[in-house]
């Protein structure tokens, strides 16, 4: 059986800062780029320290098959570009990399006008999910998001996770002490901003950004009245969507995939795929309690 690939458009745009920013745009599949408007999803890496390239991404061309565009970057953070580059962000792990993700969404709409600056989405994982919360707490210009096994607060993936770094040369403080500069990287300390319908999947076994990094968010959000879900998949680490259990990754782009139609309305997307974390909801509440006793 046949399948429609789209070729991913390299990009490099300036930057007020002297230096440039390396990017991707992924444009709908020909079988879906019926209309003169098409929305625009931005994946943000995780790491940092790691970097895109032009290669192929089965989620990219998942989302480009049912309709939109797909823009994805090396903001600054990223390895590859020089050490400069890489430290950018160094005692502040977003603010640097959200101006060169602002900047490339900005120059991506300025070259492409059949994309809709009024259905646009954004999601990433791990580091991403740590950006796709603080993007939303930082912009209203996103119509939907995903966050994937996100970062929620500095101190708590500090002494969460499965790293345990001398924290203080990456973000000027460690996590027991009371330190506004931890704060001020810590995309919950903007939660009240978020007003973007946002989706928050996790992993019941990641010990990289522990489960609870998607709790605190989750119930900020509810008890600010916000539009958020969340979904947990049991028995998965913070590898699911390169190594998972397979039923789990294929429900895991379904739901993405489901959540961004919903919202941005892409013509002739799929039908959303109903019932595909029913199965495991059982499940998750079980772990959960399990782990809790």
């Amino acid at each position: 059986m046949e399948r429609s690939l789209s070729a991913p458009e390299e990009r490099w745009t300036e930057a007020p800062g002297g230096h440039r920013v390396q990017s991707w745009l992924i444009p709908p599949s020909a079988a879906a780029k019926k209309t003169a408007k098409h929305p625009m999803i931005l994946e943000i890496h995780g790491g940092p320290r790691v970097q895109y390239g032009a290669c192929f991404f089965l989620e990219f061309q998942m989302f480009a098959s049912a309709g939109f565009y797909v823009l994805f970057s090396n903001p600054r953070g990223s390895q590859g570009y020089g050490e400069a580059f890489t430290k950018a962000i160094v005692h502040d792990w977003a603010a640097p990399a959200y101006d060169d993700l602002m900047l490339v969404v900005d120059d991506a709409l300025a070259r492409h006008p059949d994309i809709d600056m009024e259905r646009l989405g954004v999601t990433g994982g791990s580091y991403g999910g740590y950006m796709t919360n603080w993007v939303v707490g930082h912009t209203e210009r996103f119509r939907a998001a995903i966050t994937q096994r996100c970062v929620t607060t500095i101190p708590t993936l500090l002494l969460g996770d499965d790293l345990s770094p001398v924290a203080t040369p990456e973000f000027g403080a460690e996590p027991w002490e009371d330190a506004e500069i931890l704060r001020r990287q810590s995309p919950l300390t903007y939660v009240e901003k978020i007003r973007t319908p946002l989706l928050i999947t996790h992993s019941l076994m990641d010990q990289r950004c522990d489960v609870t990094e998607a709790e605190m968010l989750y119930k900020a959000l509810k008890a600010l009245r916000r539009e958020v879900e969340m979904v947990l998949f049991p028995g998965e680490s913070h590898g699911l969507s390169r190594k998972g259990t397979p039923s789990r990754r294929v429900a895991r782009m379904h739901l993405m995939r489901d959540w961004f139609v919903r919202y941005l309305a892409p013509e002739g997307a799929p039908a959303p795929v109903s019932g595909v974390a029913t199965s495991a909801e059982p499940a998750m509440a079980g772990a959960r309690q399990n782990a809790a006793g």
